[in-house]
């Protein structure tokens, strides 16, 4: 048998997930979640009913399952630490309209870094990369190429963005992403705009002409990204 990939293809703990303790895992392993990947493919609504947990953290719970899914848990952590929990807080980060362009290049760095897991899935494979530069076409290490696939994307910033987002839309282009984020919009329009705002914040459209807010006219969703529900 071929067991290359055995230490690099390893199942990721429940445990990871903030909120997520024992007794939590033990009652999701009843419903028979017993990994992030199987957390991310829940649907929600079912969690809810199967669970004593409230339809906002079971949301919560797979929307962060999702981001860990899809870029690995070594990038999920490093996202976490700079307020990225969910896989809907990386889209509004990248994808919004009202995101300055330079988080592309503050996320984009993160999801092309080299992993760990990465330099041991090659290592196992002895597997290395093809770059081509003005030299040609050369067999190249992890790290080199991953620097070299940033520094092509960046050559001017309209280029950058364009990659960020076209990155951005096959990552949540996935069948579970989108049943999550028409539940989570579905709630979002339920709720009044108030919601999405407190009275003095600039935000509002009242105090938005005094501050000159270029977000004034943002629609209200609700549900803000990030803000653990």
């Amino acid at each position: 048998a071929d067991d290359r990939f055995v230490e690099v293809t390893k199942i990721t703990s429940l445990d990871v997930l903030d909120g997520v303790d024992f007794e939590t895992r033990f009652r999701l392993e009843e419903c028979g979640i017993f990994d992030v990947q199987n957390l991310a493919t829940y649907n929600p609504i079912l969690l809810h009913v199967e669970t004593p947990y409230g339809i906002y953290q079971c949301i919560d719970w797979i929307g962060q399952a999702q981001l860990c899914h899809i870029v690995g848990l070594e990038r999920f952590m490093l996202l976490r630490e700079i307020n990225i929990r969910t896989i809907f807080d990386l889209e509004r980060a990248i994808d919004s309209i009202y995101s300055p362009p330079q988080f592309d290049d503050i996320y984009i760095s993160i999801l092309m870094a080299p992993t760990d897991n990465l330099r041991r899935i090659a290592d196992a494979g002895k597997t290395q990369f093809l770059m081509r530069d003005k030299q040609g076409s050369r067999q190249v290490s992890v790290d080199e190429y991953c620097k070299w696939a940033r520094e092509l994307i960046s050559t001017n910033p309209e280029l950058l963005s364009d990659a960020a987002e076209h990155l951005m839309c096959w990552i949540t282009d996935d069948l579970h992403v989108r049943r999550l984020r028409r539940l989570w919009t579905d709630i979002s329009d339920s709720l009044e705009p108030g919601s999405n705002y407190f009275e003095d914040s600039r935000r509002h459209p009242r105090n938005a002409a005094l501050y000159g807010n270029r977000r004034q006219n943002t629609p209200a969703t609700g549900l803000v990204a990030g803000d653990g529900i």
